[in-house]
C-alpha cells in the first residue's frame, strides 16, 4: 500500500507552504515521514509539478512529477497512470499535514475494507462550526458520509472536522479522477460531493481527535512552535 502525498507551491493563502521550513526540514517532508509510519504504508510518493518539491524530498522518497492538477485527487491520478503496476491501495493524504496521525491513514485503509469505495476520517470538531475553513462531514449510523459542508451541518451537531486522508483503490481513485467538478456553491468548492453525487460510498473512521492542518500563515507559526517544544 502506498500514500501519495501531493504537493505544489500555488496555495492561494499561504505560498510556497511545502517548502516552508518546520524545524529545519521542509513541511512536505514532514507529512512524508508522518505518513511513512503508518502501520500499512509500503511506500511514500510525492507527487508533484514542481521541481523545488521535487528537490525537498530528494533521498527521502519517491517523487513522480505530473503536469497541473485542478485537485489532489487529479494529481494522484495522473500519478499511478504513469506506474506500471499499481499497487492494491492508494492513501492521497493532503501534503498539508505535518502533524499528521500515521493512525489515520491506517484508519482510512480499514474502510474500504468494510466495502466502501473511498475511505477517510473525522474528528469531532474542536472550532466554532460557522469556520468555513474547516470542513464538516454528516456522518451515517454504518459509517458512510452523507455530506461534507463548510457549512455548520448538520443542524444542531454533533460537527466532525474532516481530516484530509483518503484511501481508495486504483480503480477508485480513477472513477473519482474522472468525475466531473460541481459548480461552486456558496464557497464550497469540495471535491468530495461530486463522488458522491456519481453514487460512490465515502466511508468515515472516527477518531478522537486530528491536528490541524496548516492553511494560512498562524497555522504555519502554531505547528513552528508545537516541535520547537518537543
Amino acid at each position: 500500500m502506498w500514500a501519495f502525498v501531493p504537493a505544489h507551491l500555488g496555495s492561494r493563502r499561504l505560498p510556497r507552504k511545502a517548502l516552508a521550513l518546520i524545524d529545519g526540514r521542509p513541511l512536505v517532508a514532514h507529512v512524508v515521514l508522518r505518513a511513512r509510519a503508518a502501520a500499512v504504508v509500503s511506500g511514500v510518493v510525492v507527487v508533484t509539478d514542481a521541481e523545488p518539491v521535487a528537490r525537498a524530498v530528494e533521498g527521502l522518497c519517491r517523487v513522480i512529477l505530473t503536469g497541473p492538477a485542478a485537485t489532489g485527487t487529479e494529481r494522484c491520478a495522473a500519478a499511478l497512470r504513469q506506474l506500471d503496476e499499481h499497487p492494491r491501495v492508494v492513501v492521497n493524504v493532503q501534503g498539508d499535514q505535518p502533524m499528521l496521525d500515521p493512525a489515520h491513514v491506517d484508519a482510512a485503509v480499514a474502510m474500504l475494507d468494510r466495502g466502501f469505495d473511498v475511505g477517510t476520517v473525522a474528528a469531532p470538531l474542536t472550532h466554532a462550526p460557522e469556520r468555513a475553513e474547516r470542513v464538516k462531514v454528516i456522518i451515517g449510523p454504518d459509517g458512510r458520509a452523507h455530506g461534507f459542508s463548510r457549512q455548520p451541518v448538520p443542524h444542531g451537531g454533533p460537527y466532525w472536522a474532516h481530516v484530509g486522508i483518503y484511501a481508495f483503490r486504483p480503480d477508485g481513485l480513477l472513477r473519482c479522477a474522472a468525475v466531473p467538478p460541481w459548480p461552486a456553491v456558496a464557497g464550497e468548492r469540495l471535491e468530495q460531493l461530486p463522488w458522491l453525487g456519481a453514487g460512490l460510498t465515502i466511508g468515515v473512521a472516527k477518531v478522537e481527535a486530528a491536528n490541524e492542518p496548516v492553511d494560512a500563515p498562524v497555522d504555519l507559526d502554531r505547528v513552528r512552535s508545537v516541535l520547537a517544544s518537543r
